[in-house]
C-alpha cells in the first residue's frame, strides 16, 4: 500500500522565500493585509507589490520567449491598475462606497 505524502506546508523566511523577501517586508504585507498597517508599512508593502511582484517598472520582454513576455505584460497590467488609482485625483462626494 502506497502512502500518500504529506501536503507541504508554508516556507520559512529565508533564502528560499518567494522573490527573496525581508522579513520587515513580510511583516508590512502582513500587516496591510490585517488592516493594521503603519505609514511606514504601507509604503513598503506598496513598494513590494508594485516593484517586486507586478514588475511595474521592469521591461516585460523577453527575446526567446513570448509566453514570458505575454506573463511579465499580465504582471506589468496590474501594476499599472494600481499606479492609476494612485494618481487618480478624487473630490468629495465623488468616491463610490
Amino acid at each position: 500500500m502506497m502512502q500518500a505524502k504529506p501536503a507541504p506546508g508554508p516556507k520559512p523566511l529565508g533564502d528560499s522565500w518567494p522573490q527573496d523577501l525581508t522579513v520587515k517586508e513580510v511583516m508590512a504585507i502582513k500587516s496591510l493585509g490585517a488592516g493594521v498597517a503603519n505609514e511606514g508599512q504601507q509604503k513598503t508593502a506598496l513598494d513590494v507589490i508594485m516593484k517586486r511582484f507586478c514588475g511595474y517598472y521592469e521591461l516585460t520582454f523577453h527575446e526567446n520567449s513570448e509566453r514570458l513576455s505575454a506573463f511579465g505584460e499580465g504582471r506589468r497590467y496590474v501594476g499599472a491598475l494600481i499606479q492609476v488609482a494612485l494618481i487618480t485625483p478624487t473630490a468629495p462626494n465623488q468616491e463610490k462606497t
